[in-house]
């Protein structure tokens, strides 16, 4: 969300009533995010790709799949580009995520392309709905009893990426993840899963789901969240919802979990402590990989930078204008590039 919608939180109730079991899902999942409905149907990605804005259908696990895909204007099938893989929060959209979030802008200016897949909707087997059946990812939040627990999503992303490949000419080694919300506890999970594969990470306000993360390489993490983040609290605990309330653990039990994961110092380091911004890195051990974290004072929990679609501070939180989350994770990426 962000500029990518609102929380399925709020929206909890509505679900539940098709899904009785979704009364345990909701008050399991740390944060859910959701947004607008798609408004834009582009065409199917060729297999000689061009600059432009495509989609592309990928049959996993038995569901055909899209992914939004952006081709920048510098585009010549000659010379590999980097790519970003963006995911969205729960209940939004992979175009919206796009185009809401600046990813579509960014990618004109530096030369990249971006590959934003839709999440399935909490019953797969029906027609996604942000209000009764809003679409999400397979993180590792998700109770066994949900319908949704069932279906890879990192066998999709897998999948998706290797057909990409045969259409569009990007570098391997500069494949980066970036997400929000749920969309950033998946870009935990991928990192997890299929770390050979990622570059680097970035997330905002991001869940950690597993309890003891064991990638086969360190991935390179940026972690960004505000201070006032009713949906994840940076130091956890209950959260008032409009339909009752859940428990939140505190954001440093996840960068504790991830630095092990990943090889990182214990201690952070002082990098930057503004008034509005605070930066700390958790510097790499011999064989690690480091992680940043910047917290933004005074912001909730949409998208820095992104588009608003109005809704109330009472369940986003208050918004800000100070970072650019979408610039300084390219930022971050490009960092990682060339130190490789």
């Amino acid at each position: 969300m962000g500029r990518n919608g609102i929380d399925p939180f709020a929206l909890g109730l509505q679900v539940i009533l098709w899904y009785p079991a979704m009364t345990t899902l909701y008050r399991s999942l740390p944060m859910l995010w959701f947004a607008w409905a798609t408004t834009v149907t582009a065409e199917e990605l060729p297999k000689l790709a061009k600059p432009g804005t495509y989609r592309l259908t990928t049959v996993s696990g038995g569901f055909e799949r899209t992914a939004h895909i952006h081709i920048p204007k510098s585009y010549d099938s000659k010379t590999p580009l980097p790519l970003v893989l963006g995911l969205h929060g729960g209940g939004g959209s992979g175009e919206r995520f796009l185009i809401d979030n600046g990813w579509a802008d960014l990618a004109e200016a530096k030369g990249a392309i971006i590959a934003s897949p839709d999440g399935l909707p909490a019953n797969p087997k029906q027609k996604p709905n942000f209000k009764t059946n809003p679409p999400f990812w397979n993180c590792g939040q998700l109770p066994a009893i949900s319908p949704r627990s069932k279906i890879d999503d990192v066998a999709y992303f897998v999948a998706m990426l290797d057909e990409l490949a045969e259409r569009v000419k990007f570098d391997p080694k500069r494949v980066f993840v970036a997400g929000h919300s749920m969309g950033g506890g998946m870009a935990f999970r991928f990192a997890e899963l299929k770390s050979e594969r990622v570059a680097a990470i970035a997330t905002v306000a991001g869940v950690v789901s597993s309890s003891e993360p064991k990638p086969k390489k360190p991935v390179p993490t940026l972690y960004i969240h505000g201070s006032k983040d009713p949906i994840l609290p940076p130091d956890g605990g209950e959260v008032k919802l409009p339909w009752g309330k859940r428990t939140s653990k505190p954001v440093s039990d996840n960068l504790a979990i991830w630095t092990k994961a990943i090889e990182a110092e214990a201690t952070a380091t002082d990098v930057s402590n503004q008034k509005d911004l605070k930066i700390v890195e958790y510097k790499p051990k011999k064989s690690g990989a480091k992680l940043m974290v910047i917290t933004i004072e005074g912001h909730g929990h949409a998208w820095p930078g992104g588009k608003s679609h109005g809704l109330p501070e009472s369940i986003l939180g208050p918004i800000t204008e100070k970072l650019d989350a979408t610039k300084r994770i390219w930022e971050f990426f490009e960092d990682v590039s060339a130190k490789r």
